[in-house]
């Protein structure tokens, strides 16, 4: 297990949810002024993130990060011009030989936040299951945690980290105990963020996926979620991004329930709310392979891993029994890069191998084609 000294310094995901009328809201209900700060070291920080401390806030992240944010509110909700981020999924550190060593997965994240420094994205996000311990087995999942944030505070400092709970971060069937704990390692695990004009909501699915063991905070999840989108028609932001782990659908949104997308009760009724409040792409992972497609206007994005990604299966919605070693490096992991124009937002996922490691070289690959550039096809 790493050891980590106070004065070490860690990447610290975004965290809180904005609350409306100059507030930021966290996920214990608190709200705070929303006045945007920075840190001792002159790091930009979210406005009002003063999350609860904990001993097991503190021993897992350093002061010196714990308010790490960025995107001054008087600045964020306005359009301000073309930007690229940069979205992960499913490091999942301990997947490829069920928790007996880290290696393999540490040096493909290690290589990812290099050519993500090359980069320099507005941001980046980890949607979901950034370990593969479950919180039951919470000596374990800890040596993970320490293990995932020695990487990613690598990541350069003026490029935020937002990260998203996954299944394997608060269990399959979620309740009070784990994700609480989710929460002391990770920070909230609902929120909203602003970027350039551009509203980002990041939803806990797995509260949608199984909510038996957590009634009343699924209930709660989803009525701030609701209103969140119901905020969006007088917030008139530039364009509405929902980042999730579980996606609602792999493909179609009337295919089969699976162990890899919500039921169709749920899908239906929150992908409704979605498309009326004109959310434009929801981006998620947990599929290990790239797929997605779209309901109306609203295009669901399913992202391969960073860590360990997965062949072709008969079942496509069903559980692998398995995960084989061939299946991670440098030619099948990767990342997703997205680029936010002021009319469209344009992506592409690649492989670690084939990464442009210049700038410019990638916003012209993913540029919007409203300024009558020749533009690569977004597809999977």
């Amino acid at each position: 297990m790493v050891v980590t000294t106070r004065s070490q310094s860690r990447k610290r995901p975004i965290h809180d949810r904005d609350g409306g009328d100059g507030t930021h809201e966290n996920s214990d209900g608190d709200l705070r002024a929303n006045n945007g700060s920075r840190d001792a070291k002159g790091r930009a920080s979210l406005p009002g993130v003063k999350p609860k401390r904990s001993r097991t806030v503190d021993k897992v992240l350093p002061s010196s990060l714990r308010e790490k944010n960025l995107f001054p509110s008087e600045d964020s909700k306005r359009w301000d011009g073309p930007f690229l981020f940069a979205q992960l999924a499913d490091t999942q550190l301990g997947c490829l030989t069920g928790d007996k060593s880290l290696d393999t997965e540490i040096h493909i994240v290690r290589q990812g936040v290099e050519r993500i420094n090359k980069l320099r994205p507005k941001f980046v996000i980890v949607c979901g299951d950034m370990i593969n311990a479950f919180p039951d087995n919470a000596k374990k999942q800890d040596e993970q945690i320490e293990a995932f944030y020695k990487e990613m505070r690598k990541i350069h400092k003026d490029i935020p980290l937002v990260c998203v709970c996954g299944n394997h971060d608060v269990g399959n069937q979620p309740n009070r105990a784990s994700i609480e704990r989710y929460k002391k390692k990770f920070g909230s695990d609902f929120f909203t963020f602003w970027v350039g004009g551009v509203k980002c909501i990041v939803i806990n699915s797995s509260l949608y996926k199984d909510d038996s063991k957590a009634k009343s905070l699924a209930k709660r999840h989803h009525q701030w979620f609701m209103k969140e989108l119901k905020r969006c028609e007088a917030e008139n932001p530039r364009h509405t991004l929902v980042f999730a782990h579980i996606p609602p659908f792999i493909n179609t949104p009337n295919e089969p329930d699976g162990y890899f997308n919500w039921t169709k009760s749920t899908r239906r009724k929150v992908l409704s709310r979605m498309k009326k409040a004109a959310v434009c792409t929801m981006f998620c992972g947990h599929y290990h392979r790239n797929a997605g497609g779209r309901d109306g206007a609203l295009e669901v994005v399913v992202t391969s891993a960073l860590g360990c990604a997965l062949k072709a299966l008969e079942d496509p919605l069903g559980l692998p029994v398995s995960f084989d070693e061939p299946t991670i490096g440098t030619q099948v992991s990767g990342f997703r890069m997205v680029y936010v124009g002021e009319k469209r937002v344009r992506h592409k996922w690649f492989v670690l191998d084939k990464i442009p490691s210049d700038v410019s070289l990638m916003k012209e690959l993913l540029a919007d084609s409203e300024g009558g550039k020749k533009v690569l096809d977004s597809t999977q």
